[in-house]
């Protein structure tokens, strides 16, 4: 991604273009509801960075899940895979250093591969201290993050 490319502008060409992440949810996902399934079940728990819901969907017969992703493309395509899989989440459009979530509101939230597209340092700390802010308290937290380049913390 060239510097006069925005993260959102990236995604946004890269879903008009048709680009598609994989069907099935991530295996760090799906260890994370297994590790966890009787806590989690019933819960409120949000995807950071859903992309286009393969996470969501494995979540959502279980959980009532929400989705939040800055690219709108992403989005209608989760909405699309939730109905044809019968399934609901709320999804809303929004930045993982500003998630447009009250305080306290989710029992679990969980990241994969979206905080290395936040910038430096400075913004993945924002983004783990939203992830924070929107967990109740003695909430559940799981992140897989894949660095583009080496942070100096």
């Amino acid at each position: 991604m060239g510097d006069t490319t925005s993260v959102e502008e990236f995604w946004e060409k890269r879903h008009e273009d048709g680009y598609r992440i994989g069907e099935g949810p991530l295996q760090s996902f799906t260890d994370f509801l297994a590790c966890y399934k009787s806590e989690l079940k019933g819960k409120q728990g949000l995807d950071i960075g859903c992309g286009n819901g393969r996470n969501l969907l494995a979540a959502a017969h279980q959980c009532e899940m929400s989705g939040v992703d800055l690219n709108a493309e992403a989005l209608r395509q989760a909405k699309t895979r939730l109905v044809e899989k019968e399934e609901s989440a709320f999804l809303a459009q929004g930045d993982c250093t500003q998630l447009p979530f009250g305080d306290e509101q989710f029992d679990f939230a969980y990241s994969c591969q979206a905080y290395q597209y936040a910038g430096g340092w400075e913004e993945i700390e924002k983004c783990f201290a939203e992830a924070a802010r929107v967990l109740k308290k003695g909430g559940l937290f799981s992140s897989a993050y894949l660095p583009k380049k080496k942070i100096a913390a």
